[in-house]
C-alpha cells in the first residue's frame, strides 16, 4: 500500500502527529480526514489553500475528504494565537461567507464534501453541552496552552476561551456520525485538534465501538519568509483566492517573489510533482538564481489551479510585457499587450479625447494632489507607454489607431487607460 504518511515526511510536511500507526490504519480502512475553516471573510486566502491541496493529497490515498465550514465556531472566534478578540460577526455575514466559500472550494475541488458545524452545535442545549462536553475538559490543562496564557493577560472572553471545547465536539461528532477519524490544520491547530481526540477517548474508553479510539491528528508546517513573514501574508494583508480581492496578477507575482527559503518548501506542496521532478527542478534553479525557475513554476502552478491556465498565461505574459520587453527604451507596445495590461491591471476608461497628465494621475488616484501630481513628474517618476514624461503641460490625446495608456509610476506601479468608443 502506497503510504500517505510516508510521502508526508518525505517532502516534509509534516509537523505534528498524534499516532503514526494509527493514520496508516485509517488509510487502510478507508476513513474520513478534514480540516476546517471559519467562514470570516467571503474568500479563502493561500494558508488556507495549503490545507486543501493536503486534503487533495490524502484523497487520492483513499481517505474520504471533508471540508468543515463553521458557520458556529466562526460566530464565536479562534483565539489561538490572535493578539486580541475579533469583532462580533452577524449571522447574515456568516452566511453569506460560507456561501461563498462553499462555492469557491467546489470550484477548485470539486470532489471535496463541505460540511457545517452548525447544524449539530446549535441543536446542543447549554446543559447538554456542558455536561456532555464541558465535563471532559480540565480547566488548569486549558489554561496551560500558550495561546490562552498569552490572551489572558491581554482579555480573553469566556466565548473565545469555549472555542477550543467547541471544535473538539465537531471531531467527536463526525467521528460518531461519519466514521471522520483524521483532522489536521496548520501548526496553530495542534491544540484544538489534541482536544477533539481526547474528548473521543473520554467518551469511548468504555464503550464497544473501539473504532473511534483511532481517532488521530496531525499539523503542517508554517512557512515564512526569508524576513521571517509568514506565507499568504504581505503589508497590504492576505493574499486572497477571490481575483476581485487579490488580482491574477498580484497573484502570480506573489509567488514569483517568494524567498528561495519559502520556495523551496512550497515546490513539496505540489503533489502532481513527483519527488524526482521536483529534484530536477530545485537543481535547475541552484544552477541560476537569477532566472528564479523554482519560484516560476510554483507562480504558474498555483495560479493555474485557481485561477484556471489561461488566465495563467495571460499574467506570465504580462509578466514579460513589464519587467523584460519594457526593460528596451525602445520597445513599442503592441495591441495585444494594450489588451493584457488592459485585463490584468488596474484601469480607467475615459469618454473624452485627451486630457492632461496632471489631471489624469489625479483621476486614476495615483497621485493625491496637484501639488503630488507635478512633483512625480518633474522627479520623472512618470513614463506613458515607455517614456518618461516630465512636462507638466503634457497631454495625452487618442487616436483611432492608439485607444490605451500604460502609466507607470515609480518602479512597479501601472495603470491603464482606454478610451471609450
Amino acid at each position: 500500500m502506497n503510504s500517505f504518511l510516508e510521502n508526508l515526511k518525505k517532502r516534509n510536511l509534516l509537523k505534528d502527529i498524534s499516532n503514526e500507526s494509527k493514520l496508516e490504519f485509517a488509510q487502510e480502512k478507508k476513513y474520513g480526514v478534514y480540516c476546517g475553516f471559519d467562514p470570516t471573510a467571503f474568500s479563502l486566502h493561500i494558508g488556507n489553500l495549503m490545507q486543501l491541496i493536503i486534503l487533495k493529497a490524502a484523497s487520492s490515498y483513499n481517505f474520504v475528504p471533508y471540508v468543515l465550514i463553521g458557520k458556529a465556531t466562526g460566530l464565536i472566534g479562534d483565539p489561538a494565537f490572535k493578539e486580541k478578540e475579533r469583532k462580533k460577526t452577524n449571522f447574515k455575514d456568516i452566511e453569506y461567507n460560507f456561501e461563498c466559500l462553499k462555492k469557491q472550494i467546489k470550484n477548485i475541488f470539486p470532489e471535496f464534501i463541505i460540511i457545517n458545524n452548525y447544524k449539530w452545535v446549535n441543536d446542543l442545549s447549554l446543559i447538554e453541552f456542558l455536561r456532555e462536553v464541558g465535563k471532559a475538559f480540565n480547566i488548569s490543562t486549558m489554561l496551560a496552552k500558550d495561546h490562552i496564557k498569552t490572551r489572558i493577560q491581554s482579555g480573553l472572553s469566556f466565548a473565545e476561551f469555549s472555542y477550543n471545547l467547541i471544535q473538539a465536539y465537531d471531531f467527536y461528532h463526525l467521528a460518531k456520525t461519519k466514521k471522520i477519524l483524521v483532522q489536521f490544520g496548520g501548526s496553530d491547530q495542534w491544540g484544538n485538534i489534541i482536544s477533539g481526540i481526547n474528548l473521543i477517548k473520554e467518551k469511548y474508553k468504555h464503550n464497544s465501538n473501539k473504532n473511534l479510539l483511532n481517532a488521530i491528528g496531525f499539523t503542517i508546517p508554517l512557512i515564512v519568509n526569508s524576513n521571517n513573514e509568514k506565507f499568504g501574508k504581505t503589508k497590504g494583508g492576505n493574499i486572497w483566492l477571490n481575483s476581485k480581492l487579490t488580482s491574477v496578477f498580484s497573484f502570480y507575482q506573489y509567488f514569483l517573489n517568494l524567498s528561495d527559503e519559502a520556495a523551496l518548501k512550497l515546490i513539496f506542496y505540489i503533489f502532481d510533482f513527483s519527488l524526482l521532478k521536483i529534484k530536477n527542478i530545485i537543481k535547475k534553479h541552484l544552477e541560476n538564481k537569477k532566472l528564479k525557475i523554482l519560484q516560476k513554476e510554483i507562480s504558474l502552478y498555483f495560479t493555474s489551479l485557481i485561477h484556471t491556465q489561461k488566465k495563467a498565461n495571460e499574467v506570465v505574459e504580462l509578466n514579460k510585457i513589464l519587467f523584460v520587453n519594457l526593460k528596451n527604451k525602445n520597445y513599442l507596445l503592441t495591441n495585444k499587450d494594450f489588451q493584457i495590461c488592459y485585463k490584468h491591471l488596474n484601469h480607467l476608461d475615459l469618454n473624452q479625447e485627451s486630457i492632461n497628465i496632471v489631471d489624469l494621475l489625479i483621476f486614476s488616484k495615483l497621485a493625491t494632489s496637484k501639488r503630488d501630481a507635478k512633483k512625480l513628474i518633474t522627479q520623472n517618476g512618470i513614463s506613458i507607454n515607455n517614456k518618461i514624461i516630465n512636462e507638466l503641460d503634457f497631454v495625452l490625446n487618442f487616436s483611432s489607431d492608439n485607444n490605451y495608456f500604460l502609466i507607470k509610476k515609480g518602479k512597479k506601479k501601472y495603470f491603464v487607460i482606454k478610451k471609450n468608443k
